[in-house]
């Protein structure tokens, strides 16, 4: 068709969704994008690029591209939900949160509960990965107030779990596990993991991590609550292995969100080991780009423990009082008198570096609205 109408916008745009429904994104962007240019106000084919962009990490593109889907139909609240989506990817909270609003304002005013219910799922996880959990909370019980959404329950059990509602979380959890799919019951296994974790229940964390680490060996969050449970049972090797492995693969494209609980995890463990010096150059290699008031509130700890091991330290090279210091013999023996004990200040052993591959996440290459952040409706 392409061949014998190759002016013919229509002709891409079909073998686009070819191209697609047989996983091959480059080559369906490609037909879009040539579609687009043959027609470029098609709304169809811009949808699909957009679509396809953030499918493939490109969110810069992406949002230039929902942009002037927002221009040709400022009122359908799904652009601003997608192109939030994209924000929040580029760590862009303010634009994000800005466009969940407009979508909110838009539902509002024109009822429709599915549309609204996810919009304030999404916002709630938007609030949820900058560390605003009551306001994430608050989004997420909107979400559920009028029908059962998947995004609102995830982001409830994640922003309930950090303020500390245990009962509460392992709830939402369960809801999941009952009715959800695959990867909603996954992401409500990892949740429950992070619960018993803060609970003190590690054996109980490890168990339940083991079956979703044998599936997806490579996903960081995973590896990061496995290191932080390694650690609070004293075996320190395996989980510094675990947090500079999650730290890695959060390092990758499709991992980004996972990188502020990969790197509290690393933290952790060498503030566990005593390594409190590399455990602040961690905080602070993350607080420099982005806050989170978990980081802060760990790299605090760690500059209390600093200062309480600092206090403690006994003086070196101290001589009993009254008395005078002795001096050395030939021998370069002390002479025979009290001599105070010289300490040797402890040193920061090397970490551990893992060479990663491509990570995978529970459903492949890119993650679900609300769970990998969110994804494009």
């Amino acid at each position: 068709l392409v061949r014998q109408h190759p002016d013919s916008a229509r002709a891409y745009f079909k073998r686009g969704v070819l191209y697609e429904r047989a996983n091959q994104n480059e080559l369906a962007l490609k037909d879009f994008q040539k579609a687009v240019a043959l027609g470029p106000e098609d709304e169809g084919a811009l949808l699909k690029v957009a679509t396809l962009l953030a499918a493939l990490n490109k969110e810069e593109e992406a949002v230039k591209v929902y942009s002037k889907l927002i221009k040709i139909r400022p009122t359908f609240s799904t652009y601003f939900i997608n192109r939030g989506n994209a924000y929040l990817q580029l760590d862009k909270i303010k634009e994000s949160d800005a466009d969940y609003t407009e979508a909110i304002r838009i539902d509002t005013e024109k009822p429709n509960d599915e549309a609204l219910s996810i919009t304030y799922g999404n916002r709630a996880m938007e609030r949820y990965y900058r560390g605003d959990y009551e306001s994430g909370l608050q989004d997420a019980n909107k979400s559920l107030q009028k029908i059962e959404c998947r995004y609102g329950r995830l982001a409830r059990a994640r922003c309930q779990n950090k303020l500390g509602h245990f009962e509460q979380a392992l709830a939402d959890c369960n809801v999941l596990l009952n009715s959800g799919a695959g990867a909603d019951k996954n992401f409500a296994h990892y949740l429950r993991a992070e619960v018993f974790l803060n609970q003190g229940e590690h054996q109980r964390c490890l168990d339940e991590v083991a079956d979703l680490l044998s599936d997806y060996p490579n996903w960081s969050e995973v590896l990061a609550l496995r290191a932080r449970a390694y650690a609070a049972t004293g075996r320190l090797h395996k989980a510094l292995e675990d947090a500079n492995q999650a730290l890695a693969f959060a390092n990758e494209e499709n991992q980004k969100e996972a990188k502020p609980e990969a790197t509290y995890a690393l933290a952790e463990v060498l503030m566990a080991k005593n390594e409190l010096t590399k455990a602040l150059r961690v905080c602070d290699r993350f607080l420099k780009q982005k806050s989170n008031k978990d980081i802060q509130a760990l790299r605090d700890k760690i500059i209390q423990k600093q200062t309480a091991e600092q206090s403690a330290q006994p003086s070196q090279d101290k001589s009993i009082a009254g008395q005078p210091r002795p001096d050395k013999n030939i021998a370069g023996q002390a002479s025979q008198g009290p001599q105070a004990k010289e300490i040797a200040p402890k040193t920061d052993t090397p970490s551990a570096t893992v060479n990663s591959n491509k990570p995978g996440t529970p459903n492949g290459s890119t993650r679900t609205q609300g769970d990998r952040k969110n994804q494009n409706q």
